[in-house]
């Protein structure tokens, strides 16, 4: 064989312990061991000094046993470094605005990708997943309480079965119960409120002011979060809900509230921005408000300041039964509101615009006697809405 590579000749003497165990012919492949004072071949398990500068310690070599009149000669040549194999080219990552597009294609939604763009906070993975969870929240409906309402049937059918302890189901039943408002007195008074005639939007304004509201439903929504995922978990309740045909349905719906409540989470990371806080409300399907979102922005401090309710800008983002979707942005300060209320509804929007006295007046018996209401038709882009909202983050560091 030719080669450019120097080769090297030694002499194992018949003496040597280890001559007998090599046949002429054998071949190996082994490295340079030792130092370059004391280096060897293990060849077979035997030890093999070495002694030839040529060699260097960590040097793959081929070694050929050959027979000479002394005994046996060991042919060692270094191996010739393949030729490298070309780099194969990693594909740069997608951008914002290429993940932004796809997920909108996948949700069906005609929304403008700078419009999504602008909506997803910096801190966001820019992965489809992330994108999608988030982008879900404001380019469709869903029905978080739907889902969950899906999720406790199912769960309370395993504990009738046994298949689920009623300490278990009771757990999720309890929260499920605080985040409709069936345990929480602030969320019963607001719900009877909403059933009422008087103002919604000012005893909203009440409700949030009571100063632990968002907090109170962020601990709600991180419980629930670890019970849907530790149910889901459970190799005995997967079983169970497998010989009952009803494990695709219990998967769809525990990831969808899963997916809704971590999108929740991803909306959240303005607060590492700003004073910031989002949530939604799984309201009843046959109440007044079937869909709830709302953004509460504080316009009085800085991030690492204590929020204040006076100085805030406060957003509903609803579907109502009678008023059409509405998108309600109430900008407080220590005497007066401007609230502006766009409706998706024409009916709606002149309701609106004749309770407009009204509402002002409510808001004057909460402290707002300088109040400003303004309506308008709404085109239903929330995205777009959000969007527009979320402008104010643009340039802010997030060590204010």
């Amino acid at each position: 064989m030719l080669s450019s590579q120097p080769i090297s000749f030694f002499t194992v003497p018949s003496s040597f312990p280890a001559a007998t165990g090599f046949r002429t012919g054998q071949t190996f492949q082994t490295l340079v061991q030792g130092t370059a004072q004391d280096s060897f071949l293990l060849l077979g398990g035997v030890r093999v000094p070495l002694n030839a500068a040529a060699l260097v310690p960590g040097q793959t070599v081929d070694v050929e046993v050959l027979s000479v009149a002394e005994g046996l000669q060991l042919r060692v040549e270094p191996t010739a470094p393949g030729a490298l194999p070309a780099p194969v080219p990693v594909p740069a990552a997608p951008s914002l605005d290429q993940v932004v597009a796809t997920v909108l294609q996948s949700l069906g939604a005609p929304g403008n990708i700078d419009d999504a763009v602008r909506v997803v906070p910096r801190l966001v993975p820019e992965t489809s997943a992330a994108v999608r969870q988030l982008l879900a929240l404001f380019v469709s409906r869903g029905s978080l309480n739907a889902d969950l309402q899906d999720l406790a049937g199912l769960l309370q059918l395993a504990a009738g079965d046994g298949a689920l302890s009623p300490q278990n189901f009771g757990q999720f039943s309890a929260i499920l119960g605080q985040m409709a408002a069936a345990e929480s007195q602030e969320f019963r008074n607001l719900a009877r409120q909403m059933h009422s005639d008087r103002s919604l939007e000012a005893r909203l304004v009440l409700a949030l002011q009571a100063g632990d509201v968002q907090e109170s439903l962020r601990g709600l929504q991180q419980n629930l979060r670890g019970l849907v995922a530790e149910r889901r978990g459970r190799e005995a309740l997967l079983t169970y809900f497998q010989g009952k045909g009803l494990l695709q349905r219990f998967e769809k719906s525990a990831r969808q509230v899963l997916d809704r409540l971590t999108g929740v989470d991803l909306q959240n990371l303005r607060g590492l921005e700003h004073n910031y806080v989002f949530w939604e409300l799984p309201f009843a399907q046959d109440a007044p408000i079937r869909h709830a979102q709302i953004h509460l922005l504080d316009d009085g401090h800085g991030r690492k300041q204590k929020f204040d309710p006076r100085q805030a800008t406060i957003v509903f983002d609803l579907a109502t039964t009678r008023l059409g979707d509405l998108w309600i942005a109430l900008q407080l300060q220590p005497s007066r509101c401007q609230c502006s209320i766009r409706s998706t509804s024409e009916t709606g929007a002149d309701a609106l615009r004749q309770a407009a006295p009204e509402l002002a007046a409510a808001l004057e018996r909460i402290g707002y006697s300088n109040a400003r209401i303004q309506t308008a038709r709404w085109d239903g882009d929330r995205l777009r809405a959000t969007a527009d909202l979320m402008a104010r983050f643009r340039g802010i560091s997030v060590e204010a």
